[in-house]
This record gives structure tokens, sequence and C-alpha cells, in this order.
């Protein structure tokens, strides 16, 4: 370097250095350079031009000397490291030279380190200052002197729906209620000429459509001239204080309506010096209630308005509230053409600066349907307990009714094979007779417990009441007292229920009977009729049963009589089973009734007067459809004969002897098995020449439902009847996709085996 250039390099204020190309090692460097980066003379030419970068900024300057080795151009804004770490940023601009025989690049850096670092505060307060507005939700704008949109914050274009760029340029008077904008022009050409504050309000359109009102406050900023240069302010937000202050006004004139015209009674009370309480003011209903004109009431003291039978009671309880300083409330009851009316009375004492009590204010609230209610609570929970203790006694029937079915199934088995043995003439053969007539009676007693424990539901159908009663009229013309005459009103438009025949039958015999029995020796009528009606939860919660029932259309069949009617003592008993007046009765009648409707999802209405008789009113759920014929039951076969071999799983060993012997009777090959467990070890051993299996439902160790899925597990064909004393409907459900051969309820003939067998076997 020439020694002209080497003073101009060593006296530069600037940075400055040469660095080798091909090692980038540093070949001269300058003072101004010592003093910024902090190394000595000998530690900068012990470096390279990587050593004074830093870490991070390696790879972008690896980088620019991969791309260009040998022309690397390291002008433009780069970061440099000095000796005690600090980050120094310059500006470099650099050129190509031959220095003592190499290719060097001559470098002159300019610190710009405080310039970025103001740059970056400068940007930091802008986005800062933008942040802030941004995080209002007031509005700042800037505007030119004529009103079009220079600047504003995010909440307009959220309020407007308009974009940055549709707003650029744009009047902001445009967005404004038509009604509004001749004020607002005129207000804001007056803050221009006198350089003024500018207040307004008016109402901006949204995104929606729709306007809210909105607060501005803005000044213009002046020229050194006197011009305005710009307009800047705020726009607040004011629709709800609007819509607020609006209603408020709205709502003075509404509470001096309610105050008038609410139904309860308010009226209010000046406390005079001397104890006086007068009447300063009483709303429509006070006056409805007492009979008298506002004149009569407003400005008269408390004496002169109320009867005086009450007064010393109703003066006693102002005192009281001026006293204890707490509201006071006591009932009332009054007369009314619809029964009692009860009514609780308030009276809160006001009291001014110094504590003196100088008003009361009364309300009357109308509890009467409150009162009601509580009343028609307690019967409900003495109608709650009712129906507890008959689904108790339900269970026990229940239980009961099943293992009566098992005795009945051996008793009549035995008298269905003896009868088939014995010749037409045989003398037994009426004893035997007789024995199956009673063992019916007894099946038919069953299935009454069975009904009344809510488990009697076999073949539920869509049933159209009325063909149900119109069957059996002859029964029931047979059924009932001479003196009694039978009447039939029937809805045109009947609607059908889901129920078992059977039981409605039940239900309609048991019903009809009873009314007769009412009726006695008298002459009176029996009147059955059937429809629908609409059924809310009053009228619902009313009846006899309290299962949860939803509001809506329901079928009724009832059943009037015109007899003596049920003595008040006697009519909370009337469904308890076993409960009878009858010298002869089993109490069983109506209590079967009750739990087949509520096996029905149905309810009982009972009205009765004493002397002038008594109505039962059933319910069930309608479907809206009309009911399919039934079909006809499939004619017995008695020459049919089976083959192969059956299992019979019963745990009763009376079932298991009379069923074994009826089975052999129909030509089968019987193996018997007391339980679940008992019948699997047998079907594993014999299952490949079981062509059916007689199953028991109710048995220990494995009842009858896990016992047909362990079956079906080793050989899913099997083609399994249940048989049980209990309900087909219930227990059906409880074998859904099972797919069960057939059903044969307990008791059984030896008759009605053959059917279940004929039908559940291929022919």
């Amino acid at each position: 370097m020439d020694r002209d250039y080497q003073v101009l390099f060593e006296a530069n204020p600037h940075p400055m250095w040469v660095y080798d190309l091909e090692s980038l090692a540093f070949l001269a460097v300058n003072a101004a350079a010592f003093a910024l980066y902090g190394y000595s003379r000998e530690e900068f030419l012990a470096m390279t031009i990587r050593d004074i970068r830093p870490p991070e900024d390696l790879p972008a300057l690896e980088k620019n000397l991969a791309a260009a080795p040998h022309g690397f151009e390291e002008s433009g804004a780069w970061r440099h490291r000095a000796k005690d770490g600090g980050i120094i940023e310059v500006e470099i601009t650099s050129h190509t030279l031959e220095f003592d025989g190499r290719r060097a690049r001559l470098v002159l850096a300019l610190d710009v380190t405080e310039r970025k670092r103001a740059e970056r505060v400068l940007l930091q307060n802008e986005e800062r200052h933008r942040a802030l507005f941004e995080a209002t939700e007031t509005v700042v704008w800037l505007t030119t002197p004529e009103g079009n949109v220079v600047f504003a914050t995010d909440k307009w274009n959220q309020i407007t729906g308009q974009t940055d760029e549709e707003r650029s340029g744009w009047g902001w008077l445009e967005a404004i209620h038509p009604d509004d904008r001749g004020p607002t022009a005129q207000n804001w050409q007056s803050s221009l000429e006198t350089r003024t504050l500018h207040k307004n309000e008016f109402r901006v359109r949204t995104r929606d459509g729709t306007y809210r009102w909105f607060q501005v406050r803005g000044v213009p900023i002046v020229a050194p001239d006197g011009s305005v240069r710009e307009w800047v302010g705020a726009n607040t937000d004011v629709h709800e204080r609007k819509r607020a202050n609006a209603a408020l006004r709205a709502s003075e004139g509404q509470l001096s309506a309610i105050y008038a015209n609410v139904p309860g009674v308010i009226f209010y009370l000046a406390v005079e010096p001397e104890g006086n309480f007068r009447f300063l003011s009483a709303n429509h209903a006070f006056l409805k209630a007492t009979g008298l004109a506002e004149q009569q009431v407003v400005g008269q003291l408390v004496q002169e308005v109320l009867a005086p039978a009450s007064l010393s009671m109703v003066l006693g309880k102002y005192h009281e509230a001026i006293r204890t300083r707490k509201v006071v409330r006591w009932d009332e009851v009054s007369a009314s053409p619809d029964g009692e009316r009860h009514g609780e009375v308030s009276v809160t004492p006001a009291f001014d600066a110094t504590g003196t009590c100088t008003h009361l204010i009364g309300i009357v609230h109308e509890i009467t349907a409150l009162k009601r209610a509580e009343t028609e609570r307690l019967n409900l929970e003495r109608q709650i307990q009712h129906t507890q203790k008959l689904e108790s006694l339900g269970v026990l029937a229940g239980g009961i009714a099943h293992d009566f079915n098992n005795l009945l199934t051996a008793v009549m088995g035995n008298v269905s094979m003896a009868m088939m043995d014995l010749a037409p003439t045989s003398p037994v053969r009426e004893h035997l007779l007789e024995a199956e007539k009673a063992t019916e009676r007894a099946a038919d007693l069953a299935r009454q417990m069975l009904a009344y424990s809510g488990k009697g539901r076999f073949i539920v159908q869509r049933v159209n009441l009325r063909d149900v009663v119109e069957e059996m009229v002859p029964m029931l013309q047979a059924s009932i007292s001479k003196k009694a005459i039978l009447r039939f009103d029937f809805a045109e438009d009947m609607p059908t229920i889901e129920a078992d025949v059977t039981q409605l039958r039940q239900i309609i015999l048991n019903l009809v009977i009873n009314a007769s029995d009412a009726i006695g020796d008298r002459t009176g009528v029996i009147g059955i009729s059937a429809g629908a009606m609409a059924c809310d939860r009053s009228y619902l919660a009313a009846t006899w049963l309290q299962d949860p029932l939803p509001e809506g259309r329901y079928g009724f069949l009832k059943v009037a009589d015109t007899g003596c009617g049920i003595a008040p003592d006697q009519l909370s008993k009337i469904f308890d089973p076993f409960f009878t007046t009858k010298f002869t009765g089993r109490g069983l009648g109506l209590a079967a009734v009750q739990g087949i409707v509520r096996s029905h999802k149905g309810a009982i209405e009972v009205y009765t007067e004493p002397g002038k008789g008594t109505t039962f009113t059933a319910l069930f759920p309608t479907t809206g459809e009309m009911a399919d014929t039934p079909a006809e039951a499939t004619a017995e076969t008695p020459a049919w004969r089976g083959t192969g071999c059956v299992l019979l799983v019963d745990d009763e060993e009376s079932i298991r002897v009379t069923a074994k012997r009826m089975l052999e009777r129909l030509g089968f090959e019987v193996l018997t098995a007391e339980d679940g467990l008992r019948a699997l070890e047998i079907f594993e051993a014999e299952g490949a020449k079981i062509v059916a299996v007689l199953l028991d439902l109710t048995m220990p160790h494995m009842d009858g439902e896990e016992t047909c899925r362990e079956l079906r597990l080793l050989r899913p064909e099997v083609r399994v009847i249940l048989s049980t004393g209990y309900s087909a409907h219930d227990v059906v459900q409880r074998f859904a996709g099972q797919s069960l051969a057939g059903f044969i309820g307990k008791p059984y003939t030896l008759a009605k085996l053959r059917t279940a067998l004929q039908q559940a076997l291929p022919a």
C-alpha cells in the first residue's frame, strides 16, 4: 500500500481493513477498527473475517462464500461481534484490489448500531401505539379536511364490514344514518371554521345493515400557516347507553302501568308522626279486591278503609315491621265464588336518613294455587305410599303365582294324561273333568296374581277397544244381575291401543261384575263406553297409578254403574289385594285390574258418589292406527306325534316327572336336567340326537336365559321352547336376538304341549 494511501487508511474515522480473499485473514486494519471492535493490531491480524461474525450469522456468510468464492461481494448491512461480545451493526462498502501481491478486499465499515437501535425503538413505539388503538373499543380515525378517511383502527372495519382497501379515500359521512348526516356535517363545518372540538352523536351503519349509536369527538390539526391539515378523532360506541336511556324512559311509564294494573295487590302507606298510617297510593288490584274507588282509599287512614274485624291484627303487624325494621308477612284467607282464596301479605318499612320510618310498602301475593298444590302434594305422597305398598304386595303375588303355576303344571299335566287313558264311558272321567275345571280356575287365579304384579302381559297387538267389548257382550250379559241393563257408547273415531286382548277382557269382566254387584237386587244401568281423550299432567296426576305418564291422547274404557257407590273410608282400599266387601270375595278383581293397567303403561280414574254410583275409567296410550284382526289360533292336530329326543330342563321335580311322561306320550325320547349346568353337560354329551330343548326360565345356578345362550354357543340352530309361569311378552323381550322356537306358559295340558312342539319342530 502506498504511503499516501497508508496515511488516509489510518486517518479515516471509520473502521477499515484489508483481508485476503483466499484465506479471509486480515492483512491490514486501521485505528478506528481497533477502537470500535476492541481488538489490538496483533489480535486483528491473527483473525479472519469469520472471527468477527456472530455465530448465528456464519451460515449466511458461508452460503455467500460458497456461491462466489473468488468474487464475494461483502457490501451491505452486516452484524459484527466486538471483543467484549457486543453486537455492532455496520453498513459496508468494499473494493477488490492487489495487496502485497495478493487478491484482497478493501472494506469500509460505517457503524449504524445506534441508528438501527433508534429505528427499532421507533418501530416498537409505532406498534405499541397501534396496539393501544386496536385494543380499545373506541374507533380512532384520521381524515382529510374534506372528510375522506386516511386512517382508522380495525374496530371501524369490524363495525362497518369494510376492508382497508374499500375504506381508502372514502367519505365517512356515507356510513352515517341519512337522518343524522345533515346535523353532523353542520357541526363538522362549524368546528373547521372555529378550530374547536367537534362533539356529536350519530348512528353508523354496521356490516349487517343495522345502525348503532356512536359519540364522536374530533379536533382539527392546524398547520403553521393556519390551515387545517388533518382531522383526528375517536368514535365511542354509546348504543347500549342510548338504548338503556330509552328503556329507562319507557320503563318509567311501564312501571306506572304495571303498578296500576299488576294482578297482585300493592299499596303505599305514609307513617305519620303521631303514629297513624295513611294511604298514599293503591293499585287497581287493591281497589278491585276491596270494591272501593281510588278517592275512597288514597288520602284515607287505614282504619277508614280496612274492615274492623281485621284492623287490630293488621295494625299490630305494621308496628312489628317498624319495630323490627324487617319485612313482616302473614296469611289472609277470604271467601270467593270458586272457594277460599289465600293471600300472603308482606309489609316492608322504609326509613329516612335519620332512621325514622316514613313509609310502608305492602304487597299481597296470591298463593291459592300454592296452597292447592301443597294439598295435592300431600295427596300425592299418600298415593305414592299406597303404590309402594301395592308394588311390594305385587312382588309377593308374582312369586306366589310363579310357584303356584309350577304346581298346577304337574296337576294339569297328569289330569290331561289320565283323561286320554280313560274310556269315554268311565265313571272316573267325570271326577277328572271336575279336577281339570278346578285346575283351570286355579290357573286363572294365578293369572290374576300375575296381572296384579304387573307381569301378566302375554300377546301384545293393536286392539280396537270397541271390538273387544262387542265380542264380550254375550259373556257380560250372562255374568251380571238380571236387573242390570247394559248400555254401550262408542266414539266414531275409535283409537287403537297396544294391549293383550285376554287381559283387556279380564279388565272389562272384572269391572262389569263389580258394577253388577254394586247394583245388587235393585234395577240399574251399567254403561260401557270407549273413545279417546286428551289428558294433561294435572289430570294424570289425579289418577290411582302414580307412574310418570306423558301428557297426550289416551284411549279410555269407562264402566259406570248406578249402584250404591263406594264409602269414603273404603275408597282408599279398593285396589288393595284381598280387600273385599263381598262375603265370598277374594279381593283380587280390582287389584288385578290395577296390575294389568300398570303393565300397559296406563292409568285408572275412579269417581264415586255414595248412593248414586261409581265410574271406573281405564286409560291406555293410543297408537293412532286401527288394529289388525287377531289371527285365529292354529287348530290342534291330536294325531300328531313327534320323533327324536327332547331335553327337559326344570328345577321342579314334579314338573320333570309329569312333563317327561307327557313328552313320552307324544313319542319323544326324554332326557331331564334339574338346572342349566346339568343341561349343558347332557347337551355336550348327547347333543347330536336332541331335536328340541324344553327350558324353564327360573332355575338356581344358571337361569334359562344364560342356559339358552350357552346352548346356542354349542349348537346355534338348537330349537329352544321356553316354559315359564311369567309373561310371554316380558320374557321374550329378554331373549331378543336368540330366536326362540316357541313359548308355552305354565300350567299347560298335554294338548298345549303337543301344539307348542308341533309348531317348533319341522314337519
